[in-house]
């Protein structure tokens, strides 16, 4: 207890560096893991009969059931019939918890929680928020930019 008094500082840092290994580590776990990011993020593609066919749809989430063929999924909500019919009858397809979209900007979600967590919950719901205006700035200037500018660079007179 006296070590750990004299010391209060390295232990706060050390608890920081604990606490965010672990969150760290479960937030990635969908990037490091396939069986996690087929249960987060669904079944994306397939290899039928030597093609690679896109199954579940960048929006799509939770259970499907495939109408289509194999080669040319149409994927429409499961819902309680399909669960009476028989297993064989039935083509299931998991989409997962979150959208497919979500994958390729889930490394952002690591990287902006490790910068945000810090030693007290005060700094940390401060860079939290801003986190979150900077982020809603910048897309705000997105929006304005295609209003002034619709075509972007393509318009007449745009000299590189």
């Amino acid at each position: 207890v006296k070590f750990q008094s004299q010391n209060a500082k390295f232990w706060n840092n050390m608890t920081l560096a604990i606490v965010l290994s672990m969150y760290m580590t479960i937030f990635g776990l969908p990037i490091y893991s396939e069986n996690i990011n087929y249960s987060v993020f669904g079944e994306k593609n397939d290899f039928i009969e030597g093609k690679l066919v896109s199954v579940c749809g960048p929006n799509m989430m939770g259970m499907k059931v495939n109408e289509g063929s194999p080669s040319h999924p149409v994927l429409v909500p499961a819902n309680m019939s399909h669960l009476t019919t028989s297993a064989d009858d039935v083509d299931f397809v998991w989409c997962g918890f979150l959208p497919g979209a979500y994958e390729a900007s889930w490394p952002g979600v690591v990287q902006t929680a490790m910068l945000t967590v810090l030693c007290n919950t005060g700094t940390t719901v401060k860079h939290a928020w801003q986190c979150l205006a900077g982020t809603f700035c910048a897309v705000l200037n997105v929006y304005f930019m295609c209003i002034l500018y619709p075509d972007g660079a393509a318009t007449e007179g745009y000299m590189p």
